[in-house]
């Protein structure tokens, strides 16, 4: 079962970790590998993770699709 806690990751944690991936994947033009790792930072980070991951994608297509899905949080808890 996938947890959906929400979490303040450290530089270890795995949410932190794909989440620096995905970065260096957009840096590498590479959008499909940026995705798949940020999908595993959602899946290990819950809500907090989307709202960064809008935060940081704000200027972009990624950035509305991302905070799409962390206000669609909000309305579950």
């Amino acid at each position: 079962m996938e947890s959906t806690e929400s979490v303040t990751p450290g530089v270890d944690h795995p949410a932190e970790v794909a989440f620096r991936g995905g970065r260096q994947a957009v840096a590498a033009f590479d959008p499909d590998r940026a995705r798949a790792l940020f999908e595993e930072a959602v899946r290990q980070g819950g809500p907090d993770m989307l709202w960064r991951l809008a935060e940081e994608y704000l200027d972009s297509e990624e950035g509305s699709r991302w905070m799409s899905r962390a206000v669609v949080t909000e309305s579950e808890q």
